[in-house]
C-alpha cells in the first residue's frame, strides 16, 4: 500500500490529472494526504467479503475499502473530479459541487476524507473531534448519505442519516442515472480549527 501511495504522488507530479502537479519535484507537487487517501479508497478493488468467511470474520470493518488499484486510478483520470483541500468549510456550512454523469456509466464513486484534530483518548464514546458528512443527491432527488449501506453491501443504499463516526465516507452507486448529481460536504460539527491557514475555526 505504501508503494501504491508513492506511485500516486509520482502520477500527480507528472500531471496525470490535468492541472495538477508539474512543480520542481514530487515533494513540491504533492497533493494533500487526505486527497491521496481518498483517491486510493475511491478506486480500490473491493473484496467480495459478503460471504462472511468460515467464522464470519470477513467484514467491512476488517477488510476496509479494498485493495489499491492504480490501473483503475489511471483509467478514470479524465472523469475524476478532485478537490485537494482547496475549499474550507465553516461550522454548520455546506459546500456543494455538481458533476455530470453521462449515460451508461457503470458506477459513480464519491469519497470524502478529512484530517481530524487529535482526539482525547479518555473519551471512548466518540474518537473524532470534528464531524464532516457526505451527502450525494441524484438527478431525481434521491439522497445517499456517506457509508449508508456499505457495512452490509458493496454499493450504497439510499436514505439513511448523516454519518457521525467516520473521517472517510463513501457513496458507491452502480449504474447511476445520467444527469447532474449534487455532492455536498456538510460541516455538522466543527469545534476545533483544522485549517491553520485561516484565522477562522474551519475544516478542510
Amino acid at each position: 500500500t505504501a508503494g501504491h501511495f508513492g506511485l500516486f504522488f509520482q502520477m500527480w507530479h507528472e500531471g496525470v490529472w490535468k492541472g495538477r502537479g508539474g512543480q520542481s519535484s514530487v515533494f513540491a507537487s504533492r497533493a494533500a494526504m487526505t486527497t491521496a487517501k481518498a483517491a486510493l479508497v475511491n478506486t480500490a478493488t473491493q473484496y467480495n467479503w459478503l460471504g462472511g468467511g468460515a467464522n464470519g470474520d470477513i467484514t467491512r470493518v476488517r477488510q476496509g475499502w479494498g485493495r489499491p488499484n492504480l490501473q483503475t486510478l489511471y483509467d478514470r483520470r479524465n472523469e475524476t473530479f478532485i478537490v485537494d483541500e482547496e475549499h474550507a468549510i465553516a461550522p454548520l456550512a455546506t459546500r456543494t459541487y455538481t458533476v455530470l454523469v453521462p449515460p451508461s456509466q457503470p458506477s459513480l464513486n464519491v469519497t470524502m476524507c478529512y484530517a481530524d484534530p487529535q482526539g482525547n483518548p479518555a473519551v471512548q464514546a466518540t474518537h473524532r473531534v470534528n464531524d464532516l458528512s457526505l451527502r450525494v443527491i441524484s438527478p431525481t432527488g434521491t439522497i445517499y448519505w456517506g457509508n449508508n449501506g456499505l457495512s452490509a453491501g458493496l454499493t450504497s443504499t439510499s436514505g439513511g442519516v448523516s454519518n457521525t463516526k467516520d473521517t472517510v465516507e463513501n457513496v458507491f452507486i452502480a449504474n447511476p442515472a445520467a444527469g447532474v448529481w449534487r455532492i455536498e460536504v456538510v460541516g455538522d460539527v466543527i469545534t476545533q480549527d483544522a485549517n491553520p491557514a485561516t484565522a477562522a475555526v474551519d475544516a478542510l
